[in-house]
């Protein structure tokens, strides 16, 4: 204590392995593998890489995607795939739970190329029952349950769903031979927009004994007004202290999941997506909190903001050149107690 200042230090949270904060991410498409190939993997560079680890859209990668001869090393441990159930297999209204019953999640669709009976519009069939055997020894659960057009569940509901999303994680422990202990659990994501923290703030804040979470997956579009298609106004400072708000309000280590210069709404212009990037990738390294990111995405529904071209063999455009080639210098410019500081006291600690 000095002058009434309480001086304390806190140990930065723990990078997942490989040690790389950095990821890439790339949905649905019939040449996933060629995405990943285009990335500074530890497949494609084991001395030097910048990508740590690949995030699919569901809990398995689209198998039809990795069908060529070389395909299946994309997939790897040491590449750090991870599995996420993003969404669930009925809708709220339809599911045995908490609907009417007409679809089962646990048997719903589970017959490769049969009669799909499940009804959740975004469970891509088939086969995204399977956990992926080679995935990293960590899981998601849910994406963005509070959008309509998303995993769409209630808080509820997304509790009364947890007992089947633990048995995604006691197989996927049995094929890694360990213990449910040792495969941590990335919670629901979780956005600033007011719907979305209010889901959080009810989820994360009640959680019932049977729930462990380890993680927190967050969105961030952060946008502070601009002209759609002609300007936007992305200011990484307000990244920053969004970020520092979640760690402050939930306590846990920080992945985000998914982010960028305005989503696919804004029609940010490639150029300030460019600037936005080169200014919070060293950001992001420097925060103590953040233990993962991932720019939204190889691929866009506009192409703004895309890390590679639309067109094979998918090459990298500018900004995917800057995005995987980046190193940081360890240059702490945010705060001097953050980056390879971070957990040193410039005062005594207490």
């Amino acid at each position: 204590m000095e002058n009434g200042l309480k001086v304390s230090c806190e140990v930065p949270d723990e990078i997942p392995a490989p040690g790389i904060k950095r990821g890439m991410a790339i949905w649905n498409h019939p040449d996933q593998a060629e995405f990943v190939r285009q990335y500074n993997t530890p497949h494609k560079n084991p001395e030097n890489p910048t990508i740590g680890w690949i995030k699919f859209g569901a809990l398995s990668h689209v198998w039809w995607s990795f069908q060529n001869e070389g395909d299946e090393e994309l997939l790897a441990e040491n590449m750090h795939v991870w599995p996420i159930m993003s969404y669930p297999r009925c809708r709220q209204d339809t599911d045995t739970r908490y609907g009417d019953g007409t679809c089962d999640q646990e048997t719903c669709g589970s017959v490769p190329w049969g009669e799909n009976t499940c009804t959740h519009p975004k469970y891509y069939f088939p086969r995204n029952n399977e956990v992926l055997k080679t995935g990293e020894k960590w899981m998601g659960y849910l994406n963005e349950p509070y959008g309509d057009n998303q995993a769409n569940l209630t808080v509820p509901n997304a509790r009364a769903l947890w007992p089947s999303f633990w048995k995604r994680v006691e197989e996927h422990a049995g094929n890694h031979n360990v213990s449910t202990d040792e495969i941590k659990i990335v919670g629901p994501s979780i956005a600033s927009k007011d719907g979305a923290m209010r889901w959080g703030e009810d989820f994360y804040f009640n959680l019932p004994e049977n729930i462990r979470i380890d993680a927190l997956n967050v969105h961030e579009y952060n946008i502070n007004g601009g002209q759609q298609g002609v300007h936007c106004n992305c200011e990484p400072k307000l990244l920053r202290d969004t970020l520092s708000h979640y760690k402050a309000k939930f306590g846990y280590p920080v992945w985000l999941v998914e982010f960028n210069c305005g989503n696919g709404w804004w029609d940010c212009p490639n150029e300030q997506h460019h600037e936005y990037m080169k200014q919070t990738l060293p950001m992001l390294e420097e925060m103590p909190w953040v233990v993962r990111y991932n720019w939204m995405a190889s691929l866009t529904e506009t192409q703004f903001g895309a890390l590679n071209s639309n067109v094979a063999p998918y090459p990298l455009n500018e900004l995917g050149e800057t995005y995987n080639s980046f190193v940081w210098n360890r240059t702490n410019t945010h705060n001097p107690q953050w980056g390879d500081n971070a957990g040193v006291c410039k005062k005594r600690c207490n």
